[in-house]
């Protein structure tokens, strides 16, 4: 029996602080505070009827809600044990894919505390979030699904996908942005090409169909309340065009400012060395490829809306 090497080990006792970090989050959120904040208060409202649709979100984080109240009883701390088990995964699949990148503890480590220097993520999530915290934690576990698909090949890492991005669909409806960008990014790049055009991938969307189809037919039937929000991305359509992609591209740059504008200065400060740009470290040319591409389709992607459909307002998370 072989022993855990003893970059192994720290990753372990990472995870663990982690885990240890977000117990006191809860703790400290349970006993100093017995009020619920805006987006948790829908939650208590939402959770007292099951129903396919809620309106202008999906109903995953409401069922699952739900659930932890049948079990917790209608509380702060079912509120909180869901957030922060959602947070805790968004961290640990980040760490699993970076392994999976870079074969290396102490940079998977480094990567997955990078999670820390976004606003959003650090501060926003336990804040007020819902939706959006589960949208991210599938879309962390998506990630790690795909690039195991990406290397094996394998059923299973198939059937995982379809049923990550169905989940994802039931989580936050943007989560389908990234969604079509890491296929796009998996698809550009000849080595992993094969992995995506094949039958499988229909196994895949079949998943995907067999999880989200409930809902789909709910939005069909329920036009109105899908679109209730919609125009919350809009502004009068009185404005011109010109001046609707003016508001767009300068929404859509501050919200990428906001996002990154603290992660970025750390790691040029700090892992930008003797003029080396800055990479993922040991990680394989076609993999780095598929990070970077995918960041650069959905970008893409949300340039398109713009163009296209006039989006003029978008959200740093």
């Amino acid at each position: 029996m072989t022993r855990p090497s003893a970059t192994e080990l720290n990753g372990r006792r990472f995870l663990l602080l982690l885990a240890l970090y977000f117990l006191i989050h809860l703790g400290v959120r349970v006993f100093l505070s017995s009020s619920a904040e805006l987006d948790e208060s829908e939650q208590l409202l939402l959770t007292q009827d099951m129903r396919l649709g809620y309106g202008s979100q999906p109903p995953l984080y409401t069922w699952i809600q739900a659930g932890l109240f049948f079990l917790c009883g209608i509380n702060v701390f079912a509120l909180a044990v869901f957030k922060n088990f959602l947070l805790f995964l968004s961290y640990f699949f980040v760490y699993l894919s970076a392994r999976e990148l870079t074969r290396d503890s102490t940079r998977s480590v480094i990567a997955m505390l990078s999670l820390l220097l976004i606003p959003q993520i650090f501060w926003e999530s336990q804040r007020d979030l819902t939706h959006s915290v589960l949208g991210t934690a599938i879309a962390a576990g998506s990630l790690f699904v795909m690039l195991r698909l990406l290397k094996t090949g394998r059923l299973r890492y198939y059937v995982l996908f379809g049923l990550c991005a169905g989940f994802g669909i039931l989580a936050k409806y943007n989560y389908g942005i990234f969604l079509i960008a890491l296929l796009l990014a998996a698809g550009s790049i000849r080595n992993f090409r094969p992995r995506v055009l094949n039958r499988k991938m229909g196994l895949a969307v079949l998943c995907l169909l067999l999880v989200s189809a409930p809902h789909l037919y709910w939005m069909v039937t329920h036009t109105q309340a899908t679109l209730s929000q919609v125009g919350k991305f809009h502004v009068a359509s009185s404005a011109g065009r010109l001046a609707l992609f003016v508001l767009g591209f300068k929404s859509l740059g501050v919200a990428v400012l906001s996002f990154l504008g603290l992660l970025v200065p750390v790691v040029v400060l700090f892992f930008h060395k003797r003029g080396a740009s800055v990479r993922v470290v040991n990680a394989h040319s076609d993999d780095r490829a598929l990070i970077l591409r995918t960041l650069l389709a959905g970008l893409g992607l949300c340039v398109l809306m713009i163009v296209f459909f006039k989006v003029s307002v978008f959200k740093d998370r």
